[in-house]
């Protein structure tokens, strides 16, 4: 995928020097779309960032059952032999509820590399700002075309959940001092 039809899709990426390892982003909006999501669940605001600059982001209004926030990437893009972290950019308002019920989280490349996580969001930064939920790490051997990555952000279960802020997701090479 050229740079150009990221941008038309939401993502974006960075100038690219053939072999160095490149960070894609994704905006709410393109992965709240490609899940299904509509405007019964989700309500697009603008947040001010510490810059100062307006970026829209996703609030879910509310939901019970099934909800899929999803992203993809496609190998092409990607840099084999190099690591990558997949993550979601959240954060939980003041007055949300029914986080205490655990998400869950994954992450599926190729060949058959299938990675569920569940994560209780009470159990992140408690200073009500953004916080990084990672969905996990993978390598490509190769970039072949029609390979893809997809990351997903998965609400199950019969209780109500809302007051969750949706920045973007990004997929980038991983620090080499990360644990997870």
């Amino acid at each position: 995928m050229a740079s150009r039809d990221l941008e038309k899709k939401g993502k974006g990426k960075g100038k690219k020097k053939q072999n160095d390892p490149i960070t894609l982003s994704f905006n709410a909006r393109s992965l709240v779309q490609s899940s299904g999501g509509d405007e019964k669940c989700w309500a697009f605001i603008y947040e001010k960032t510490s810059r100062g600059e307006n970026i829209q982001v996703a609030k879910l209004k509310k939901t019970k059952g099934e909800l899929n926030v999803r992203g993809e990437v496609n190998m092409a893009d990607l840099t084999a032999g190099i690591t990558y972290e997949a993550l979601f950019e959240v954060r939980l308002l003041d007055g949300g509820s029914g986080w205490q019920f655990p998400v869950k989280t994954m992450l599926s490349a190729p060949p058959n590399e299938y990675m569920p996580r569940q994560v209780n969001l009470y159990e992140q930064p408690e200073d009500g700002g953004w916080f990084e939920l990672k969905v996990g790490n993978f390598t490509p051997k190769s970039v072949g075309t029609g390979q893809v990555v997809s990351f997903q952000l998965h609400l199950v279960g019969e209780h109500e959940k809302k007051g969750l802020l949706l920045k973007g997701a990004v997929v980038r090479p991983k620090s080499p001092h990360c644990s997870f």
